[in-house]
């Protein structure tokens, strides 16, 4: 049975996967920080936070209402002129000292490929920059058995054929032969020979006889043959994408604007062509059925599919042209199943050149379904859907018995994570989520049943530590947060589920988790283990983009147009004691964004504006400066009384607020200043800098991890990203 997936659908499984990635090598590594003259460092724009259009359930609990709810309602304070701009300025002097860091832990990342050994017994699956290998052969209790060390990149994609395994990294193939329990590494290609262009495509390898070809670019691959393997691989020359016919090839190559179909008589590349065909449009293969071969129309709305006679390759010919417009088409015991958000049934065997519709269903774009097993008049469809406030993995059940009456159904719902990979051995169904690996049974398709799942940590950009526990936010729609213990001296690490949904962003106040999502604020307070949701109409506030700090006993925090110190002396019943309302923003003009706690004054940027609020007394917090400013405020960041201002195109203000209400420029940098404290030193994202003295950075180097900097505990430092979360020993040079 042929299964072919379209492009499209592929690129939907591949939509958190963007980021260009600097992992570590494998081996634990001493990172040297030395100072570079100009560190290149990008500041993005804090966009408009998104409106809240959804209202949660709240969990029930007794009505609290204060006293009052005062509200400051300040009247800008006039200042003569505006503050100083950023003017091109050079960057730090380096500092004396250095900063070590070295690589002791990895764990978790986005799980993207999974492959069985031949017998079943054993499951191969890539999560963030390891191969994995499960013992399944207990279908109930699978057990992680082997996993590599750390490479560069996260894979991005597993094949296994035979005995050895192809995983393919963002500009490398690695090879490990797998006669055994204990993969053994063969060969990892160079890196510098690999461009990028098929990350997100749906071919990567191909098998063909006793060879499998590894795409390294659009016109190269490389050839391994399995019967005598020999390293560094051959390359070979073919460009496009390559289709397989019982006699022969197709080779695609093709822009939006034209198609050719290139036809070989043989099965090695590279190809003896002796067919062409060129056609209008973006075309693609949908499936071959006898000696015709059936290719999709250009457009969605167009009728100019086609069916061409391949019975000879030389001499391909069109015989029709008004096939309709599908994404994908399964051909299985003479029907044809075509699939664009609705599916749709024809009767192909009886007339290959117009196949009939038999009956259509299911009209919903958004949803991509892959054909997943043919039984007795049953298929067995996975689908997915996701869009900016939902996903969805569901199994679904169509019986064609009657193929002018089909019967349609979900059967079986799925955690609300992106699709990976599916396979199936014999009766169990293999589904490998971003962050989980589910057995399913199906013996009988209209009554599955899990059999067992593997949890895994998956994507860890968005997280917090707290206490001894990373935090770490779901990473798709509809997902939760999971924590896990700060060592990793397991493997794998233990990792529990919270019922907190998705949302924009953590913090941690004390003994409680928060998180931001559209409907309001979620708070898991982690001693009771209970959960609790406040829509944002009892916070008084209108969006969803708010930031949070703790003062004293109490949670500040700042929606697009207020600010609200809030009591979680009860955290079934938060009570807001002061509220401050900006004068100046509305809707998303002069919305207000970022806050940095500096003693009892909370500094806030707007667009172009900085403002302080007194908050000695948190019941009437006061506006006691307002600070127009001519370019774009992007990042705002505070060490004691030094706060750093970062504007659009990469300088930062430094400026001294011991006298919170005449604040004094004291430099400009030409790099953006923010991260995380340690000895003395402050590790961001980008660069590292000596901040023994605040107003006067000194730039130790850039920093050499990838991903985002979750924190820091004695001398580890933490990063996550979609390879994981990454540990960090710190050493501090004189």
């Amino acid at each position: 049975m042929r299964y072919y997936m379209l492009v499209g659908f592929c690129l939907l499984l591949g939509l958190l996967a963007c980021q260009t990635e600097r992992p570590p090598t494998a081996e634990p590594i001493a990172v040297v920080l030395t100072a570079t003259p100009s560190p290149t460092v990008t500041v993005t724009a804090v966009p408009p936070t998104m409106t809240a259009t959804t209202t949660p359930t709240n969990t029930p609990r007794p009505t609290r209402t204060p006293t009052r709810i005062p509200t400051a309602t300040p009247t800008a304070t006039p200042f003569p002129t505006p503050l100083p701009t950023a003017t091109q300025a050079p960057t730090p002097p380096t500092s004396s000292r250095s900063l070590d860091l070295t690589l002791v832990a990895q764990t978790g990342g986005e799980a993207t490929g999974l492959a069985l050994s031949a017998d079943g017994r054993l499951a191969y699956i890539t999560v963030g920059p390891r191969l994995q290998v499960y013992d399944v052969a207990d279908r109930a209790n699978p057990t992680l058995q082997w996993q590599s060390d750390v490479f560069r990149q996260r894979f991005l994609d597993l094949a296994v054929v035979g005995e050895y395994g192809f995983g393919r990294l963002t500009d490398s193939w690695v090879v490990w032969r797998l006669s055994s329990a204990v993969p053994e590494l063969l060969w990892v290609s160079d890196p510098e020979s690999i461009s990028n262009y098929s990350q997100g495509e749906s071919r990567r390898w191909l098998n063909m006889d006793d060879t499998v070809y590894l795409a390294i670019s659009q016109d190269e691959w490389l050839v391994f043959d399995m019967s005598a393997p020999t390293f560094p691989l051959p390359m070979v020359t073919q460009a496009g994408q390559i289709y397989q016919l019982a006699d022969g090839l197709v080779i695609t190559q093709g822009t939006a604007e034209q198609t050719t179909f290139l036809f070989a008589e043989d099965k090695t590349l590279p190809a003896n062509i002796i067919g062409r065909l060129e056609l209008e449009g973006s075309r693609y293969i949908l499936t071959d059925y006898q000696s015709y071969l059936y290719i999709a129309a250009s457009t969605y709305d167009s009728s100019d599919g086609l069916v061409v006679d391949v019975s000879d390759l030389a001499n391909p010919t069109i015989l029709t042209s008004d096939l309709p417009y599908y994404f994908q088409v399964v051909e299985e015991d003479g029907l044809w199943i075509g699939i664009y958000g609705e599916r749709s049934i024809y009767d192909i065997a009886s007339n290959p050149l117009h196949p009939v519709l038999l009956s259509n269903f299911d009209n919903d774009p958004m949803t991509f379904y892959r054909p997943l097993i043919w039984k007795e008049n049953q298929m067995l469809f996975i689908s997915a859907a996701g869009d900016a406030g939902n996903v969805w993995v569901s199994l679904s059940l169509l019986n064609v018995q009657n193929k002018q009456r089909p019967e349609n159904g979900r059967i079986y719902s799925l955690d609300a994570m992106w699709l990976a990979q599916t396979k199936v051995f014999e009766d169990t169904l293999f589904v490998l989520q971003s962050a989980q690996l589910t057995l399913l049974d199906i013996s009988n398709l209209a009554q599955i049943k899990e059999i067992s799942r593997v949890e895994m940590l998956g994507n860890s950009w968005n997280a917090v530590i707290a206490n001894e526990t990373i935090f770490s936010l779901g990473h798709n729609y509809g997902d939760f947060a999971r924590s896990i213990p700060r060592q990793f001296a397991d493997v794998p690490v233990t990792i529990e589920r919270i019922p907190l949904e998705v949302g924009f962003s953590l913090d941690f106040h004390q003994d409680t988790l928060f998180t931001i999502w559209d409907g309001g604020v979620i708070q898991y307070h982690l001693p009771s283990q209970q959960l609790y949701k406040w829509p944002w109409a009892e916070l008084g506030t209108r969006y969803s983009g708010s930031r949070f700090a703790s003062y004293e006993e109490y949670v500040v925090a700042i929606d697009d147009q207020k600010l609200a110190v809030i009591d979680l002396a009860d955290p079934a019943q938060p009570v807001i004691i002061g509220r401050y309302d900006s004068p100046r923003a509305q809707g998303w003009t002069n919305s207000l964004q970022q806050m940095r706690l500096i003693n009892s004054v909370a500094f806030i940027t707007a667009d172009y504006e900085l403002t302080a609020v007194d908050l000695t007394d948190p019941t009437q917090p006061q506006e006691i400066g307002h600070w127009p400013m001519n370019e774009y405020i992007s990042s705002l960041f505070s060490i004691g009384e030094t706060l750093y201002v970062g504007v659009w195109g990469g300088n930062t203000l430094v400026f001294d607020v011991s006298t919170p209400t005449e604040p004094r420029l004291v430099q400009t940098i030409g790099a953006s200043i923010s991260g995380h404290l340690y000895g003395g030193f402050l590790i961001g994202d980008y660069s590292i800098y000596d901040v023994a003295d605040p107003l006067n950075p000194l730039l130790v180097g850039e920093t050499v991890v990838s991903g985002r900097i979750i924190g820091i505990r004695d001398n580890l430092l933490y990063v996550g990203s979609d390879a994981g979360v990454y540990v960090y020993e710190i050493g501090v040079r004189p």
